[in-house]
């Protein structure tokens, strides 16, 4: 019998080397992120954020939406999530639950809702494969890199 797809990778995935682990997940976070923006403006003939969110000054938008939100999003999408459920659905449920909570997060506008779905599923997953270090850091800084590479490109 052959392997499944979580047999043959999840392994990997759980010793590889921190710093590679968050740039391969940021990398695998851009791909639903271009779909989705992709088809919101080819359906709506609009921009998946309608504009850029501004708090206060660079530095305080730069704290909030680099290092707060990843911090706090990680806390109530995954870390609540695999802590209290765990005992009773399997990770693959908790990473469906999380993501749709995710997305409610980021309910902006239907694109961005099915944007912030994968996304959110992206970065629950990735908690889930991480034992060592703490899945919480691996995750907060995949979203934490992503947010400061799209803050970057967007200004």
């Amino acid at each position: 019998m052959m392997p499944s797809l979580s047999e043959k990778y999840l392994p990997a995935l759980r010793q590889m080397n921190v710093v590679l682990f968050v740039c391969l997940f940021v990398l695998i976070k851009f791909i639903p992120a271009y779909i989705s923006s992709k088809l919101t403006y080819i359906l709506t003939d609009k921009p998946i954020t309608g504009g850029a969110v501004i708090f206060g000054n660079i530095y305080q938008t730069f704290f909030t939406v680099a290092i707060l939100a990843p911090l706090a999003e990680t806390y109530f999408c995954q870390y609540l999530f695999f802590r209290h459920l765990s005992k009773y659905i399997s990770s693959s449920k908790i990473v469906l639950l999380s993501a749709l909570v995710f997305s409610l997060f980021h309910l902006y506008n239907a694109g961005y809702f099915f944007h912030a779905f994968f996304a959110g599923a992206i970065l629950s997953f990735s908690y889930s494969c991480r034992e060592r270090p703490h899945p919480f850091i691996s995750t907060a800084l995949i979203h934490s890199v992503y947010n400061t590479i799209v803050l970057i490109v967007n200004p």
